[in-house]
């Protein structure tokens, strides 16, 4: 159709120029401080944009994006074992670009209708304070973050109303703040220890996915002997919560109550039993727990009215397991081989889901629990024609068996080849 939206090339132009400054002071202080600007513009119209679609008033288009980034750091040496650091961050992007019925025209709204986002401007902000005692040759660092979103979301025109605001689980602002300790140690030749607690709490959240209040920990502890090998072990952990949205259809308002919390535990080898040869294995054992409310809408959001039920309580617990191993071995002065194996299992259960209508149909009927599979196989060689040129060959295979659906397996095989030449 002539007056598809979709049916046309842009020609644009992106303009954009950056500025930098850094200064150290006598060695004790540090001062760097940027800022870089950019204006994409469309420079050609489609008559899609410039005529009328049965109605008084010309669909219009005018497409400009700005986007202005700006950062501020310092870093000062208060002691030979104390730093003080401080960072400001700030992203501002414009979205000038102006319609009239395009979105009305693609979501089944009336004339004029539109919702989208105008700008987002974001400033995060932090200061840390790093001490290195001589307690275990350790360093301890106690941080801040903030983090300041502001979405400007256009909900309606002059005369229609696009998306009720109390009808959409996207909010304006975000201002979140997380507070931290890293400590990371040394305590005998070979071994590395990191651990990391954190808290994060919110005044306000844009996003069901953003936390209201989190709690997190990373640990690390690796030991590399003196005949090479090295062995890796971690451990992190995360819970997180958002009760900060709502949802309403005008008569019933439903608050949106998200729960996940997440268990990684991980163990690697490296191992070169010669010179020429290095060998890995891994394992890692994962638990993710969700609980939140999902919801169905019947029209689209483009619409006035909101008609808004719930369609479930999920309550999601997944373990997931990933065995690896492979290697690459130096075959002689030309010729490199490389190889891995990994096989990665997820099976869990998601209740308080309805499944629909035409799924309930199907022979077997799926239900809440879930149980798959993937093993994944790589084999490559580089082999150097000359010292410029090196010719790769790559094997790929990837295998997905789903156990609770004997329809959903197969596999993959992918074969690279290619030439790469140094000029």
């Amino acid at each position: 159709e002539a007056l598809d939206p979709f049916f046309y090339v842009p020609d644009t132009t992106l303009l954009s120029q950056s500025i930098r400054f850094s200064r150290n002071f006598e060695g004790q202080f540090l001062l760097t401080a940027g800022y870089s600007h950019s204006k994409l513009t469309d420079d050609t119209t489609h008559p899609r944009f410039t005529t009328t679609s049965g109605g008084d008033v010309p669909d219009l288009w005018n497409g400009e994006i700005g986007t202005d980034t700006a950062f501020l750091g310092a870093d000062w040496i208060l002691s030979p074992k104390t730093t003080l650091e401080g960072f400001i961050n700030y992203y501002s992007r414009d979205n000038d670009s102006t319609y009239a019925t395009l979105t009305s025209s693609l979501y089944g709204g009336s004339a004029n209708s539109r919702s989208y986002i105008k700008a987002i401007d974001s400033l995060d902000y932090g200061l840390s304070l790093t001490w290195r005692p001589d307690f275990l040759n350790s360093t301890a660092t106690l941080g801040w973050k903030g983090i300041d979103r502001h979405r400007d979301l256009v909900t309606g025109t002059r005369s229609v109303a696009a998306r009720r605001p109390d009808g959409s689980l996207y909010h304006d602002d975000t201002l979140l703040n997380e507070v931290f300790v890293k400590w990371v140690s040394r305590p005998a030749p070979g071994w590395n220890l990191r651990l990391t607690p954190s808290y994060t709490w919110a005044e306000s959240t844009g996003l069901v996915t953003e936390p209201d209040e989190a709690f997190g920990l990373k640990t690390l502890a690796s030991y590399v002997s003196p005949r090479g090998w090295m062995i890796t072990g971690l451990y992190n952990y995360s819970r997180e919560r958002n009760d900060d949205h709502s949802i309403t259809d005008g008569e019933n308002s439903y608050t949106q109550d998200r729960k996940d919390a997440t268990h990684l535990a991980g163990v690697v080898l490296n191992a070169m039993p010669r010179d020429d040869i290095n060998t890995f294995v891994q394992l890692f054992l994962g638990r993710d727990r969700l609980s939140s409310y999902l919801y169905e809408r019947s029209r689209p959001q483009s619409i006035e009215t909101n008609t808004v039920s719930l369609a479930g309580e999920p309550d999601y617990e997944a373990d997931t397991y990933n065995v690896g191993f492979g290697g690459d071995w130096q075959f002689s002065e030309r010729l490199s081989l490389s190889g891995s194996y990994t096989w990665s299992r997820a099976a869990g259960d998601m209740t308080g889901v309805e499944q629909p209508s035409t799924l309930q149909a199907t022979d077997p009927a799926p239900n809440s629990e879930f149980d798959y599979q993937l093993h994944s196989l790589a084999i490559g060689a580089d082999y150097d024609l000359k010292r410029s040129t090196t010719i790769r060959a790559n094997y790929f295979l990837d295998y997905y068996d789903d156990d609770r659906s004997s329809p959903l397996q197969g596999g993959v095989h992918t074969i690279v080849l290619g030439v790469s030449i140094d000029f």
